[in-house]
């Protein structure tokens, strides 16, 4: 069976994504072969698995190095990463081979049963192609003072990926209620009630339940 490409995208800086693609991608390392693609600049995925950051995906898509040279071996079991480098900035604004994006993902789905996408803050080029490729995105919500007109215009820009994306809460804020009023129905839920998520508490049982809606 072949892998599937969870992409998890917050158009907001701190909004948790980092942390997230952290605990989830530990959490499917579980049990399966899982490979983090971070694509985010500062690296705060790579910093935290303490991996070499030479090279970066920026590397492959040139073809300056193959994936044995890229792809670094985290202390978890079944859990690898391609990291991040300040080079990254520099595909801010090229434009991507989107062929290209399919050929790779297509070869790191015989390889790995989930890659997770540690995406910037911020749609560029290169971060629209691989949520053009993902399965399943997750949006994590922090419910923050204008979170509501970002999430709007997430999902205008990205109407033809509705069905794709699910929202996962992160704390409480201050629009909390009207977030859940307009997009309750597009949250991941843990029987009738959405998932929300307490950075820096064990979330364990919570991301399970976010696994297992990747695989209806």
């Amino acid at each position: 069976m072949a892998g599937k490409i969870v992409s998890v995208f917050n158009s907001l800086s701190n909004s948790g994504k980092s942390w997230v693609v952290q605990n989830l991608s530990k959490n499917l390392s579980i049990f399966n072969r899982v490979l983090i693609i971070d694509l985010d600049p500062c690296g705060d995925s790579s910093n935290y698995f303490q991996v070499l950051q030479e090279f970066s995906i920026k590397d492959i898509l040139e073809k300056r190095q193959d994936f044995p040279h890229v792809v670094q071996k985290t202390e978890n079991k079944n859990l690898y990463i391609i990291p991040a480098n300040v080079e990254l900035i520099q595909l801010t604004h090229e434009n991507i081979n989107q062929d290209r994006i399919v050929h790779i993902a297509n070869y790191l789905k015989t390889k790995f049963d989930y890659i997770v996408i540690d995406n910037p803050p911020c749609t560029t080029p290169l971060v629209q192609s691989w949520l053009n490729v993902s399965e399943n995105i997750v949006y994590p919500v922090n419910f923050s003072s204008g979170v509501l007109f970002f999430l709007d215009r997430f999902f205008q820009e990205f109407e033809k990926m509705r069905d794709r994306i699910g929202l996962v809460g992160v704390g409480d804020g201050e629009e909390r209620e009207a977030v859940y009023e307009k997009y309750r129905d597009r949250f991941i839920q843990r029987g009738e009630e959405p998932i929300n998520l307490q950075i820096g508490q064990n979330e364990i049982s919570k991301f399970n339940h976010i696994i297992l809606s990747f695989r209806k």
